[in-house]
């Protein structure tokens, strides 16, 4: 399956979001756990959690993404 120049740059601009998206889904994490409790404890690992979530929910979107069918 071919791709088109636009398919292509898609892809990789949203494989080059990967640390922004990582580094939100981190900041959210760690922000969450420290509404739970305001320890370090737990903002470290809100953010070890939100990162690895983000990072892996990115992954997956971004492998699953399919090209438009052309008739």
């Amino acid at each position: 399956m071919t791709r088109t120049p636009t398919q292509r740059l898609g892809r990789t601009i949203g494989w080059l979001l990967t640390p922004f998206v990582v580094w939100a889904a981190a900041f959210l994490g760690g922000w969450i756990g420290t509404a739970i409790r305001t320890d370090l404890a737990w903002l470290i690992g809100g953010a070890a959690v939100g990162g690895t979530g983000g990072l892996v929910g990115w992954s997956l979107m971004m492998r699953r993404r399919k090209a438009p069918k052309r008739d």
